[in-house]
């Protein structure tokens, strides 16, 4: 009764301050007339299957992005996302992306091969493509920030609060909404083994699925585990 009766009252001051356009627009001071970066973000699934996710893609949904198949699409892919002609790419990877780099530069060398993962496969590929110098990696490891609170030599944290922030979440639970979610996950994974690279990225952004996809996090945390 609690929760309904609180996001009642959030959609309601929604609603009522919504209606107030006498607001102080603060982009004026801080943005002024500045000429705004245009950000493109892509969605992409797991192209190696790490099975560091809840979820986990049964082998015969799973794709082989270095197949010849695929890799023609990927070409496609590539040359689609190409059209917004990016300066600088984020990818989810950590922070020091050094090793990025040089694994692109061993690629083009022979020295080493670029790996079944987006961050390659997409990344990779396009920052080779626009000749830039720098990737960013802009990756957050929950883990982290858990391991770190657990380390503190300060004896007096509030521990009930600190602990249930950093609780493994798992949403797999047998009630109506979860299994809802599973079975859209498991219909994903089919679309995506049955339809082309640039087909399953066109659905992955769409807005429903932007909007559905995002629900499972905030509906239980589905894709959080450990060492992500």
């Amino acid at each position: 009764m609690k929760t309904y009766l609180t996001y009642t009252f959030i959609l309601f001051s929604a609603c009522l301050f919504a209606q107030n356009s006498n607001y102080l627009d603060l982009d004026k001071i801080l943005v002024q007339n500045d000429k705004r970066p245009q950000i493109l973000l892509v969605g992409s699934f797991h192209f190696n299957y790490s099975g560091r996710d809840t979820h986990k893609t049964k082998t015969e949904d799973r794709i082989d992005i270095m197949s010849e198949k695929r890799q023609k699409e990927l070409e496609e892919l590539l040359e689609y996302i190409a059209r917004f002609k990016p300066t600088k790419i984020a990818v989810e990877a950590g922070r020091n992306t050094g090793y990025l780099h040089w694994r692109l530069k061993d690629s083009k060398t022979g020295e080493d091969k670029l790996r079944a993962s987006e961050t390659d496969q997409i990344g990779l590929r396009l920052m080779d493509r626009f000749k830039l110098d720098t990737i960013y990696g802009v990756n957050d490891f929950s883990y982290l920030t858990r391991r770190n609170y657990k380390r503190s030599k300060d004896e007096l944290p509030p521990q009930n609060y600190l602990d249930s922030l950093f609780v493994e979440h798992h949403y797999d639970g047998t009630d109506k909404i979860s299994n809802r979610y599973k079975s859209s996950l498991k219909a994903q994974d089919k679309f995506f083994a049955q339809n082309t690279l640039l087909e399953s990225f066109s659905h992955l952004n769409s807005d429903i699925a932007l909007k559905r996809n995002f629900g499972s996090y905030i509906s239980g945390g589905y894709f959080m585990s450990e060492g992500q």
